[in-house]
């Protein structure tokens, strides 16, 4: 009887991969606007991995196991609506000539002046309702008013941390550079308020007309972590306020003990 050679095929096994599992966190939407686009951009400044879904009432996120959660929660965390808003000068003038009431107190810098309280509810109380549009604050533990006129919201195309001082670089778009150096052109030698998410985070007086498209934006004392976070916020773009509804585990249990 004659052997045959035998030819022994090996054939290789795909490698098992573990199947994915996280945490989810699903979030309750104000309205249908779809949110899709801004995360992604903000969730690419940052380097940070998740799945998006979304219908017209939720946004879910899904974290892969080892994810940087708490970061991807304080992305979340921030709107990201950004404002420059001109100080009124009739209105600041005249601030400085009142008389205010008991605890309430006139902050100049030259002719353009804001108010100073224990709170803001004092500030209220004395400032009438004359059709003016007012920006709250705080400064030195105290809240603050300002008297300002329609504000300026420019696309922000990039943003890093500052060197060497607390802040972000900011670059505008072509249109943003365009509206922002007219906006400071007429706003030299008054405060322009900076609005972060509705509250004044600083408000520098203009001393000349900014042209080259970038500004600085600080807001206190912030740890860098922070202010990658706001940068990736203000690149990708403004998100309304969202409610955190769960924060649930997805995927196949874990086989771990």
């Amino acid at each position: 009887m004659k052997w045959l050679p035998l030819a022994l095929l090996l054939i290789g096994c795909p490698e098992r991969r573990e199947p994915e599992r996280g945490l989810q966190l699903v979030y309750k939407k104000p309205n249908a606007v779809p949110l899709r686009a801004a995360v992604d951009r903000r969730l690419a400044q940052l380097k940070l991995r998740a799945n998006l879904s979304e219908d017209d009432h939720t946004l879910t996120v899904r974290v892969p196991e080892g994810g940087d959660l708490s970061r991807i929660k304080a992305l979340f965390a921030q709107r990201g609506h950004l404002e420059f808003c001109p100080e009124n000068a009739t209105v600041a003038g005249k601030w400085c000539d009142e008389q205010w009431p008991a605890g309430v107190v006139v902050d100049s810098v030259g002719k353009t002046c804001s108010l100073l309280a224990a709170d803001r509810s004092a500030l209220e109380a004395a400032l009438p309702d004359a059709g003016a549009e007012f920006a709250w604050g705080t400064s030195g533990g105290q809240a603050s008013a300002f008297s300002i006129t329609s504000c300026l919201s420019p696309r922000i195309v990039a943003a890093e941390v500052a060197k060497g001082q607390p802040g972000l670089m900011l670059d505008f778009d072509r249109a943003g550079a365009r509206d922002f150096a007219a906006l400071t052109s007429t706003t030299v030698g008054r405060r322009l308020i900076v609005r972060l998410d509705g509250v004044v985070a600083s408000a520098p007086v203009v001393m000349e007309a900014i042209t080259g498209g970038r500004a600085v934006l600080t807001t206190g004392e912030q740890q860098r972590e922070d202010w990658e976070v706001l940068a990736a916020a203000l690149v990708g773009g403004a998100l309304p306020e969202l409610e955190l509804l769960r924060e649930e585990r997805w995927g196949p249990p874990s086989l771990r003990k």
